[in-house]
């Protein structure tokens, strides 16, 4: 008898721990990709923060190629969030494996 309901408990427990731990492995997977993808985007907006010096140059190329750069770093600050959730998005569609919802 208690070996009958050990065989029990345990077919019962055994899939709630696969299910929590598969949920927890997803929410890592998804901070880390997010920390990434974060990461990329500050490392853009730095790039783009570089070149606006060149607004004080007397080329107008360079000039132009300052503005442009104000107006991405401009962009990647305001839709941050936007932009990470869709690199995720994309990010699981390559791999339905690995699929992650936000």
């Amino acid at each position: 008898m208690k070996a009958r309901s050990i065989i029990i408990l345990a077919t019962i427990i055994f899939p709630l721990f696969v299910w929590t731990s598969s949920a927890v492995s997803q929410t890592t997977e998804m901070l880390y990709q997010k920390s990434i993808y974060s990461a990329a985007i500050d490392k853009a907006i730095a790039h783009c923060k570089a070149k606006t010096s060149y607004r004080n140059s007397k080329s107008e190329n360079l000039q132009r190629a300052a503005a442009l750069s104000c107006m991405k770093a401009a962009f990647f600050n305001d839709f941050k969030v936007r932009l990470i959730e869709e690199m995720i998005r994309q990010a699981s569609a390559r791999n339905p494996i690995k699929s992650i919802t936000i």
